[in-house]
């Protein structure tokens, strides 16, 4: 009778767990910190980088959505030459829509901006249900000036979708990555209430892709506009200055292009009840936007703030609309020094 075969001893053992288990521990812990080390050399820029151009700052949730506004005057082709631009140069152009107001002679076949550009790119492509939120429509004998038209285009702007608002001409070309690039610079405030806003640069002075200018475009100088009782501040020509590490404070306000919250558009709204108001019309939305410290509780739509007064306004712009005119000189008014931010009762910015 054959002997009964003993059980092979199991390697398992207590102690034979213990070193797995240890060993284990190790290459996970080895394992990330190959990888922490691995992203921190990827954040350090390569040798013979070109550190002297801006760096963005980290890019803004995708979520956030800009509307952009225009107010379209018998401008049509170069209207829909800018739709072009603004969709195809946006880093992310789903979170982008417009609203359009259109002042055409529809009597003599003039066509819509947004028709044009659907013309121009094709229907696919346009995607009209995605990217036009509201497109009004007047005939130009009707139209009463840039106040009405930017007003009406104002109406598209819903808080439940809109962050962001940027007005612009209904002829203007974008850099590259626009939309990332100018949520950035406003992130670089540090201020809710902050308006970006410019005299844009001719288009044949537009930089390549990748390359930044050393100079940008300040508004600092203004005048009266003439000897009548009735004259209005009109702003003179830009000047250039050393590109600011951040966008800097200014006092002049510009209707071609400017950008902000959503809210910061519907709580100053441009006014319509000022026909055929050109020059007038920036100085009077810079002195409402400063005096409602960008915020407005329990006023007229159209008036001046509380957060701030009129006389404040009037020693930060360095511009007197009470002054005599001055042989029509550019340069009456200058405020082109480095501004000091005015605080407010209530006022929630910090500036590092």
């Amino acid at each position: 009778m054959a002997p009964p075969r003993r059980r092979a001893a199991s390697p398992l053992t207590p102690k034979f767990i213990v070193i797995l288990g240890l060993g284990m521990v190790v290459s996970v812990m080895l394992f990330l910190n190959l990888s922490f080390a691995s992203m921190d050399k990827a954040a350090v820029p390569a040798s013979g980088q070109a550190l002297h151009l801006r760096v963005a700052e980290p890019t803004p949730p995708p979520h956030r959505r800009i509307i952009v506004l225009i107010a379209n005057y018998r401008d049509t082709l170069r209207c829909a030459e800018t739709l072009d631009s603004l969709f195809t140069r946006a880093a992310v152009p789903e979170r982008v829509t417009v609203s359009l107001f259109d002042q055409l002679y529809l009597h003599e076949g003039e066509e819509r901006c947004f028709d044009a550009y659907c013309a121009k790119v094709g229907d696919a492509e346009c995607r009209r249900s995605e990217r036009l939120r509201r497109n009004g429509t007047i005939d130009a004998d009707q139209a009463t000036g840039p106040t009405l038209g930017r007003y009406e285009s104002e109406k598209g702007i819903d808080l439940a979708i809109d962050d962001f608002v940027l007005a612009i001409d209904s002829h203007t070309l974008f850099i590259k990555h626009w939309d990332t690039d100018v949520l950035s610079q406003w992130d670089s405030i540090g201020n809710k209430r902050a308006i970006i806003t410019v005299y844009p640069d001719a288009t044949t002075n537009m930089p390549p892709d990748g390359v930044f200018r050393k100079r940008v475009t300040l508004m600092c100088h203004a005048k009266i506009e003439t000897e009548d009782k009735d004259s209005m501040i009109q702003y003179s020509a830009s000047i250039t200055v050393p590109v600011p590490s951040k966008p800097r404070l200014m006092s002049q306000f510009a209707g071609g292009f400017n950008f902000g919250t959503a809210q910061s558009a519907l709580d100053v709204r441009n006014d319509p009840h000022t026909p055929y108001l050109f020059h007038g019309e920036e100085y009077s939305k810079a002195a409402r936007l400063f005096t409602h410290g960008y915020d407005i509780q329990d006023i007229e739509l159209y008036s001046l703030g509380t957060k701030r007064t009129m006389e404040q306004f009037i020693a930060f712009s360095s511009i007197d609309p009470s002054a005599a005119y001055k042989n029509g000189d550019d340069l009456q008014f200058d405020n082109c020094h480095e501004l000091e931010y005015v605080p407010y009762d209530g006022d929630e910015v910090n500036f590092v």
